[in-house]
């Protein structure tokens, strides 16, 4: 699987840098064996279960990966960049991914 190196910043990445569902599905069907529609139910499953369980506000623990969790992003004052404009955010949830130790340590080659 193509992975961004891990000394570069989210705003280094090129598009060629990125993966996409599809390239997932493609190597999930490769490393396990299953027909390519088969692995693409299992990865929309995978995601759809981890949707559920974030919208019943549960955490959701993969070990050697992370943890997904919501949290509550308070209201603010925002400014428009282009127009200077301010205007009232709304509180809003937003989904945080909590990477387990060995993820990180993989990720900086330890």
């Amino acid at each position: 699987m193509t992975t961004t190196p891990a000394n570069t910043t989210p705003d280094s990445t090129t598009d060629k840098d990125r993966v996409g569902k599809g390239h997932l599905v493609a190597q999930v069907a490769e490393r396990t064996g299953l027909h390519p529609r088969d692995a693409k139910r299992a990865v929309e499953a995978v995601f759809e279960t981890i949707k559920e369980e974030l919208a019943a506000g549960r955490r959701l623990t993969v070990q050697d990966f992370g943890a997904f969790h919501t949290r509550i992003r308070k209201a603010t004052t925002r400014r428009n960049p282009h127009t200077g404009e301010s205007y009232a955010a709304p509180e809003s949830l937003a989904i945080k991914l909590t990477p387990a130790t060995s993820l990180k340590n993989r990720l900086n080659g330890k």
